[in-house]
């Protein structure tokens, strides 16, 4: 009885020593999040994210681009990349996550990056989309495009740029028609295009960027003439109001 005893002890201090284990843990490591400047803990993910991130199960870009950033083999921040990839003889722009780094000009860091990147989506079931030699390379696996550059700098650097993205997720050039299209007027508004300086009838549906390399920021130099729009023929236009008798 007394053996019985002792075995109901011991088991329950250890199930009590790995409860607070377990929430000391957790705990510690919520607290090394800076609440302050917007970041919170998540369990999912095992760090603390942004107020723009999810909290979730990893999905399969974020693995990609975790495994990607591996190859650079040092911590380099994951920052927003847009790139352009050819869809069906059709160009468009891809709203995607990725990593940039720059080194010596042809630096052996530089090449053995280059060759890994090339290396692990040629092993891992990616195919590539462009012909050899081309830059930047596209490598597409389901309904994923990553796209790999590398660039000569004016400074006698070399860059390289891995970026992915889901293939639906396309983001429009604010001087294009692209994102346009409606079904109805409730759609439509007015869209900054701080590359014309002006605005411009947009489906608020979508996801917009500035494709110069210097978009204005001054708002006493746009033109705020559109402020209105409404749905005609399919199409995002401006909605004209009829003068007054």
């Amino acid at each position: 009885m007394k053996k019985i005893i002792f075995s109901i002890v011991i088991i329950a201090i250890i199930a009590v020593s790995a409860f607070f284990y377990f929430n000391n843990k957790k705990s510690a490591s919520e607290i090394q999040c800076d609440t302050k400047n917007g970041l919170s803990w998540c369990g999912d993910l095992r760090r603390c994210i942004t107020e723009d991130e999810i909290c979730g199960p990893l999905d399969e870009k974020t693995k990609l681009l975790s495994a990607v950033g591996g190859v650079f083999g040092m911590e380099l921040g994951l920052i927003p990349r847009v790139f352009d990839w050819e869809n069906n003889g059709k160009k468009v722009y891809l709203d995607g996550k990725g990593y940039y780094y720059t080194d010596i000009l042809d630096s052996e860091k530089i090449k053995s990056v280059w060759a890994g990147l090339n290396n692990y989506f040629s092993q891992n079931g990616f195919s590539k989309e462009t012909s050899d030699g081309k830059s930047p390379v596209v490598y597409k696996k389901d309904n994923i495009v990553c796209n790999l550059d590398k660039i000569t700098n004016p400074n006698k650097t070399s860059s390289i740029s891995a970026s992915c993205a889901y293939d639906d997720g396309v983001i429009c050039d604010t001087a294009t028609d692209c994102g346009t299209e409606c079904d109805n007027d409730e759609q439509c508004g007015a869209k900054l295009d701080a590359c014309s300086k002006k605005t411009v009838c947009k489906n608020m549906g979508f996801k917009f960027f500035y494709n110069c390399l210097n978009p204005t920021n001054d708002a006493s130099k746009i033109d705020f003439t559109i402020q209105s729009c409404k749905c005609e023929d399919r199409k995002c236009v401006w909605n004209n109001p009829q003068p007054k008798n």
